[in-house]
């Protein structure tokens, strides 16, 4: 779910990048390029707002449903489910509910490392329900069909030793 924000900044820093002024200082008058020919900014936006509107409603579905699942797999284990909407807190249940150290939150903002360390939160979390390490790989490269599995499936939470 925090590659969301990643996707959605890759998508609109591009269209942001293309006004000859910031952001801030855009006004009706400015000349924005398209294809290397100036066009007023706010008609390159109006253009824009067709293509932008179904993407951001789309990723807005997906974040709301990623935080009912995150909300069930947090109920499943014993843990507030509002915790899914806090953002580090989130990821601080998530290391309790794997029974690992809450110190682990400051190994996430390791570049490289954290990579590695999500991948052992993701591992301990579906042995924690009950599931092997093939379930692992799907969580890490199909969250959005395996992440709702965990919640809505039959599998019980059991807590794992450290």
């Amino acid at each position: 779910m925090k590659y969301l924000f990643s996707i959605l900044g890759i998508v609109l820093f591009p269209l942001m990048a293309w006004a000859d002024e910031p952001m801030a200082e855009v006004t009706t008058n400015s000349a924005c390029n398209w294809n290397g020919q100036p066009i007023p900014c706010d008609q390159m936006f109006a253009m824009l707002a067709p293509f932008m509107i179904p993407v951001i409603l789309i990723w807005l579905c997906i974040l709301v449903f990623f935080i009912i699942v995150m909300w069930r797999i947090f109920t499943k284990a014993g843990k507030p489910g509002w915790a899914a909407l806090i953002p580090i807190y989130n990821t601080i249940v998530l290391i309790q509910i794997v029974n690992k150290p809450i110190w682990w939150i400051f190994l996430f903002f390791i570049p490289i490392a954290n990579i590695v360390f999500i991948i052992i939160v993701y591992h301990r979390l579906s042995l924690s329900f009950g599931k092997d390490a093939g379930f692992t790989v799907g969580l890490i490269f199909l969250g959005i069909i395996f992440f709702p599995i965990l919640a809505f499936g039959s599998a019980q939470y059991r807590r794992l030793p450290d």
